[in-house]
This record gives structure tokens, sequence and C-alpha cells, in this order.
């Protein structure tokens, strides 16, 4: 096939298994998002770890990332009420990851535990995030806004980048980082972001349009980050995609890049959200 052609089949066959996961959670109590992000997590871990220990030398430990995953995972299962008991559980479980390197024995024992407390950082702990997102939200969409706004905005983000380089000026955003992106098409993606918090407003049960639109917008700017950190990183490690599980688009963290910063910019926002929805009920202001 070609290079077309397998992206095209690989992003038809990624779309219908996160949509479906998504559709089917409410009928599997929660447990078909959390078991694919468990995997996303797990094959996205192992990829971070194969690049960082091949450029740097180092031994990461996969076995210690991978029992880190499920910990978060299973927390972040859990009513948020009992998760803020049970966090020093997973604290003790980084500090004895670090006490482990002692009976290791390799030679840069700080380094190796320095790359995978990032690891739990940048890919474990975003992506159990999702399951509170999915359990415990009063909106029970914003998984599936997460990836729609997400993609609404890539797409769009090329689109118009496309379309106004002879016209408007291709204004390069990061050229040394990643030299397709322009500002156009920052800012066209951006707009048609918009427009799919508009439509999720419309269609939708939970969440005014002033939430949709902020939501839609902190998805747009995390998810933008994301990607632009990720190629930051594979340019740091001198490789064009972080994987090959994904015929026509790379890795798991091509495809998952945007997800991760933009899962975290979601939790913060609907945390703030909250926060104003609580005070407005004592009666301070109303926002949403």
């Amino acid at each position: 096939m070609t290079n077309l052609q397998q992206r095209t089949l690989t992003g038809i066959a990624y779309v219908a298994v996160v949509i479906g996961s998504i559709l089917l959670n409410p009928m599997t109590d929660g447990l078909s998002l959390a078991l694919l992000m468990l995997v996303v997590a797990v094959l996205s871990m192992h990829e971070y770890i194969g690049l960082v220990n091949a450029k740097y030398s180092l031994t990461v430990s996969e076995p210690l990332s991978y029992i880190g995953i499920v910990l978060l995972s299973f927390l972040f299962l859990l009513p948020p009420t009992m998760l803020g008991l049970l966090w020093p559980f997973y604290a003790f479980f980084l500090v004895v990851s670090f006490a482990l390197e002692l009976f290791r024995k390799q030679e840069q024992p700080v380094l190796n535990w320095a790359c995978f407390a990032f690891g739990q950082l940048y890919i474990a702990l975003p992506l159990a995030l999702m399951n509170t997102l999915a359990q415990w939200s009063a909106v029970p969409q914003i998984p599936l806004a997460i990836f729609v706004i997400i993609w609404v905005n890539d797409t769009f983000a090329y689109l118009t980048g496309l379309t106004t380089g002879n016209t408007i000026g291709n204004h390069k955003m990061f050229p040394r980082i990643s030299p397709k992106k322009s500002w156009e098409g920052l800012a066209g993606g951006f707009l048609f972001s918009l427009l799919a918090g508009v439509l999720f407003n419309q269609f939708t049960e939970g969440g005014t349009l002033a939430f949709w639109l902020g939501l839609s917008f902190v998805i747009a700017v995390c998810g933008t980050f994301g990607d632009l950190v990720e190629s930051l990183f594979k340019r740091t490690l001198g490789v064009k995609d972080s994987g090959t599980i994904l015929p026509g688009h790379g890795g798991m963290l091509d495809r998952f890049d945007s997800v991760l910063f933009a899962i975290v910019g979601a939790s913060l926002y609907i945390a703030f959200v909250s926060l104003l929805v609580t005070l407005q009920m004592q009666g301070v202001f109303g926002i949403f």
C-alpha cells in the first residue's frame, strides 16, 4: 500500500477504536476507556524508554514504569474522595523505585530514575487522569470532546496553513522544531475548535456555551503545545517518529502527544470551573 493508503486505514481504525471505547464506557462501568488508556500508556512508555535508553545509554526500568502506570490507572478510577487518601501509596512507590537503583548497580542511577519519573509525569499521569474525567465529571462528554476537538484543531490548522500560505503569508511558529506549523494554521485550528465547542453545547447535555467555548480553547491550546513538545523531544533524540506501531502515522506517542497535554489542561479547567460554581452557589458571582 502507498503511505496515503496506510495513513487512511490506520486513521480510520484509530478513530473507530477511540470512539468505540468511549461509547461503550457507560455500559462497561468505565472499563473500556480505562483499558484503552492503559494499553496506550504501556505502548507509549515502551517507545519512550526505548528512545531515551538508546540515546543516552541508560537502563530505565520498564517493569517499574508499567507498575506505575497500573497504580495510577487504578487510583484515578476511584472516587475523588478516596483518591486523596491513597495518593501516599503512589508517592511511596516513587521513593521505593529510587531506592531500588541501589540494587540495580547501573552506571547512571540518578539519570535512570529521573527519566523514569519523567515518563510517569509525561505519559502515565495524563492518561490515567482520563479515567477521572470519564467516571466522575459532571459532563460525561468530556473524553469525547477532548479527542474530537483535537482532531478538529489538527485538521483545520493543517488546511488553514495550507490554503493561506500563498495569500496571507505563511508565518512559521517554531521552524526549528516543527517547520510545517504556522500562525495562520494556529488561528484557523483555534477558530474551528471553538465552533466544535458550539456544536457540543447544542447537541449534548451538561455545560453552558461559556463552559464549552472555554473548554474548546483550553484543549486546542494544550493540544498544540503537546504536539510541539513531542516534536522537540524527537528532534532532541534525532528520530522522525517515536515508533512504528501505527503504519503511516508512526508510534503511539506520535498519535497521543496532543491528548497528553489536553487531558491535563481539561482537568485543570474543570477544577477551575468547579471552583467558580462553588463560589456562585455561595452567592459570590455567577459565570457558568
